[in-house]
């Protein structure tokens, strides 16, 4: 703290305002400081000066009596009434728009609460979905690996047979043709009549 901050803050200090921290490095700053030393020691002579000094006022019942009757006689103002009215009038609409604007914004941080919350559900089933999905999956690896390699060792290497799918509509054989929706007309026509021959 330097010496003009602690100046600031010396009538804060006699008075007791200052919180814990500040209090703190006002303390220590007076400790290595002469000068606001010596001003903190004449602030407070001065404020013992002024305590002793003071003497608390009464007003007379007189006094007082008369100038509650100015008050009482004096014109009102032109539209006081109407402003006082108006003014109780907006306090009103005031609060109550201050009480809806509240409640709205409880409303919506509700509902963004529960998006929030939703969309937090719907993360975790995801991630709990996908983990699954990628445990069986390599499950499934290791056992296509571990079949493709017991038939790696249990076979010689040899090209894989060719087979056709048996209900392939695009493959015409002698016998399928007969039968095939796609077989030419004289193709059929052929079939039909061998069997006669």
């Amino acid at each position: 703290m330097n010496c003009e901050l602690c100046l600031e803050n010396l009538t804060a200090y006699l008075d007791h305002e200052l919180h814990r921290a500040e209090l703190d490095r006002v303390r220590e700053h007076l400790d290595g400081c002469p000068v606001c030393r010596e001003e903190m020691r004449g602030l407070a002579d001065a404020m013992r000066f002024v305590e002793s000094r003071a003497e608390p006022l009464e007003p007379r019942l007189a006094l007082w009596l008369n100038v509650r009757s100015r008050i009482r006689s004096a014109p009102a103002p032109a539209g006081a009434r109407w402003f006082g009215l108006l003014r109780v009038y907006w306090l009103t609409a005031a609060a109550a728009a201050a009480a809806a604007l509240a409640v709205g914004i409880g409303i919506w941080n509700h509902f963004q609460y529960q998006e929030a919350l939703q969309r937090q559900e719907v993360q975790y089933a995801l991630e709990r979905y996908m983990s699954q999905y990628l445990q069986d999956r390599r499950v499934e690896e290791e056992a296509h690996r571990l079949v493709v390699k017991v038939r790696q060792e249990t076979r010689p290497v040899a090209a894989p047979e060719h087979r056709e799918y048996s209900n392939n509509p695009f493959i015409s054989t002698a016998e399928d043709s007969s039968r095939s929706p796609f077989a030419a007309p004289a193709a059929a026509e052929e079939l039909k009549s061998e069997p006669t021959k």
